[in-house]
Protein backbone atom coordinates (compact mmCIF):
# COMPACT_ATOMS: atom_id res chain seq x y z
CA UNK A 1 0.00 0.00 0.00
CA UNK A 2 3.11 2.73 0.52
CA UNK A 3 4.02 2.17 -2.78
CA UNK A 4 0.89 3.05 -4.35
CA UNK A 5 0.48 6.20 -1.88
CA UNK A 6 4.40 6.71 -3.53
CA UNK A 7 3.63 6.43 -6.94
CA UNK A 8 0.16 8.88 -6.33
CA UNK A 9 2.20 11.71 -5.05
CA UNK A 10 5.24 11.29 -7.44
CA UNK A 11 2.70 11.79 -10.14
CA UNK A 12 0.37 14.60 -8.51
CA UNK A 13 3.40 16.29 -7.86
CA UNK A 14 4.99 16.04 -12.07
CA UNK A 15 1.14 16.97 -12.82
CA UNK A 16 1.28 20.23 -10.52
CA UNK A 17 4.98 21.40 -12.09
CA UNK A 18 3.67 20.61 -15.62
CA UNK A 19 0.64 22.87 -15.06
CA UNK A 20 2.43 25.21 -13.41
CA UNK A 21 5.30 25.55 -16.33
CA UNK A 22 2.60 25.60 -18.70
CA UNK A 23 0.74 28.38 -16.80
CA UNK A 24 3.70 30.23 -16.47
CA UNK A 25 4.56 29.80 -20.57
CA UNK A 26 8.25 28.90 -19.31
CA UNK A 27 10.04 28.22 -23.13
CA UNK A 28 13.27 25.39 -22.57
CA UNK A 29 14.32 25.98 -26.01
CA UNK A 30 17.89 26.47 -26.38
CA UNK A 31 18.20 24.39 -22.44
CA UNK A 32 20.29 21.26 -22.52
CA UNK A 33 18.26 18.96 -20.29
CA UNK A 34 19.23 16.02 -18.48
CA UNK A 35 22.97 16.82 -18.20
CA UNK A 36 25.37 18.71 -15.83
CA UNK A 37 28.87 19.85 -15.91
CA UNK A 38 31.67 17.18 -15.35
CA UNK A 39 35.02 19.00 -14.13
CA UNK A 40 34.81 22.35 -15.47
CA UNK A 41 32.46 25.01 -16.65
CA UNK A 42 33.07 24.38 -20.19
CA UNK A 43 29.87 23.97 -22.60
CA UNK A 44 31.57 21.05 -24.49
CA UNK A 45 32.55 19.16 -21.38
CA UNK A 46 28.65 18.01 -20.01
CA UNK A 47 27.57 14.73 -20.09
CA UNK A 48 25.04 12.18 -18.40
CA UNK A 49 25.98 11.83 -14.72
CA UNK A 50 24.59 8.99 -12.79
Amino acid sequence: MDEIREVNQVTAYFCYVNRTVFGLAVSIAGEVLGLSPNDDASEDNWEHQS
